[in-house]
């Protein structure tokens, strides 16, 4: 078997991660994205600035496939249950948290056919505008111009409405803002025609998505205080 020891660290090293009920949540987070990959977790802990992962890896998994399960984990764990939260206070938060479980199966409640298929639509109706919200956060977090034409080049070449119920575009959206990434980055230059090293851009997705969630947050701050929000 192949076991991976993985450090992440916080931009610039700030301390960022000072709450330890933040760094429970997160290291939950990261333990999820690696299960749902088949990367079974062995350990996570991690102190104010960094993380430290070990994990089984599977030999099956791409890095392109770990930074798309990254951002869809993120989706359902963060954007989704804060965007609805939002909009509908704490129902709407407990609405898309029980779906999105159901549709998963992890609540052990046997559904039929029909009502599986009625619970994986409302999933995908609570998911579309999140996911639409994260392709604008991540340009705006990374590089516009990259993500939007990832965006619509998935909308074109699988000919799709941009309005389907369908977040699909999300990976290579995802990809494209992991890619821009890369080729800013002081430790990896893409003209030499070298692969950049794995982790590299699996930290670079972690580290978009932590800026996404900061910019939400931030936003969502300022409609607090003009009293959008009780």
């Amino acid at each position: 078997r192949v076991v991976l020891h993985v450090v992440f660290s916080t931009k610039n090293r700030a301390p960022f991660l000072r709450d330890p009920e933040l760094r429970t949540r997160q290291h939950a987070y990261m333990a999820g994205v690696l299960q749902n990959m088949g990367c079974e977790p062995i350990l996570i802990n991690g102190v104010e600035d960094h993380v430290h992962i070990l994990s089984n890896f599977s030999r099956t998994v791409t890095i392109a496939g770990l930074v798309e399960a990254a951002f869809q984990s993120a989706l359902s764990r963060w954007f989704a249950v804060l965007l609805w939260f939002l909009l509908l206070g704490p129902v709407g938060a407990l609405l898309y948290r029980l779906a999105a479980l159901v549709d998963d199966h992890q609540t052990g409640v046997p559904l039929s056919p029909m009502h599986a298929a009625a619970v994986a639509r409302l999933r995908a109706v609570l998911e579309w505008p999140v996911a639409q919200l994260m392709v604008l956060s991540l340009g705006l977090v990374a590089n516009m111009d990259a993500v939007f034409h990832a965006w619509r080049d998935w909308y074109r070449e699988g000919a799709r409405h941009w309005w389907w119920l369908d977040s699909g575009f999300l990976g290579p959206v995802a990809r494209a803002g992991v890619d821009r990434e890369l080729a800013d980055d002081e430790y990896y230059d893409p003209e030499d025609g070298s692969e950049p090293p794995p982790m590299l851009e699996l930290q670079d997705s972690m580290s978009l998505l932590w800026r996404m969630l900061l910019l939400w947050l931030t936003v969502l701050a300022l409609f607090v205080l003009a009293g959008v929000v009780n």
